[in-house]
Protein backbone atom coordinates (compact mmCIF):
# COMPACT_ATOMS: atom_id res chain seq x y z
CA UNK A 1 0.00 0.00 0.00
CA UNK A 2 0.81 3.28 -0.51
CA UNK A 3 -0.50 6.58 0.68
CA UNK A 4 1.28 8.63 -2.18
CA UNK A 5 2.31 7.78 -6.17
CA UNK A 6 5.34 6.46 -5.63
CA UNK A 7 7.43 3.68 -7.83
CA UNK A 8 8.04 -0.14 -7.66
CA UNK A 9 11.62 -1.50 -7.71
CA UNK A 10 12.28 -4.85 -8.88
CA UNK A 11 14.91 -6.43 -6.93
CA UNK A 12 15.83 -10.34 -6.97
CA UNK A 13 15.50 -12.19 -4.29
CA UNK A 14 19.54 -12.86 -3.83
CA UNK A 15 20.20 -8.87 -3.84
CA UNK A 16 17.78 -8.16 -1.68
CA UNK A 17 18.70 -11.18 1.18
CA UNK A 18 22.64 -9.26 0.31
CA UNK A 19 20.98 -5.72 1.21
CA UNK A 20 19.73 -6.50 4.31
CA UNK A 21 22.44 -8.40 5.84
CA UNK A 22 24.20 -5.11 4.96
CA UNK A 23 22.03 -2.47 6.24
CA UNK A 24 20.57 -3.35 9.56
CA UNK A 25 17.91 0.23 9.26
CA UNK A 26 16.78 -1.34 5.92
CA UNK A 27 16.29 -4.89 7.57
CA UNK A 28 14.30 -3.35 10.26
CA UNK A 29 12.39 -1.27 7.96
CA UNK A 30 11.33 -4.34 6.13
CA UNK A 31 10.28 -6.39 8.71
CA UNK A 32 8.34 -3.53 10.04
CA UNK A 33 6.23 -3.42 7.47
CA UNK A 34 5.48 -7.27 6.77
CA UNK A 35 5.07 -7.11 10.13
CA UNK A 36 2.23 -4.34 9.73
CA UNK A 37 0.76 -5.95 6.32
CA UNK A 38 0.57 -9.45 8.09
CA UNK A 39 -1.52 -7.64 11.37
CA UNK A 40 -3.44 -5.35 8.82
CA UNK A 41 -4.50 -8.89 7.03
CA UNK A 42 -5.46 -10.48 10.37
CA UNK A 43 -8.10 -7.54 11.57
CA UNK A 44 -9.38 -7.15 8.09
CA UNK A 45 -11.94 -10.02 7.37
CA UNK A 46 -12.18 -10.95 3.65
Amino acid sequence: MARDAGEVLQVPARRLRELVAEDEELSNLILRAFMSRRSISIWVPG
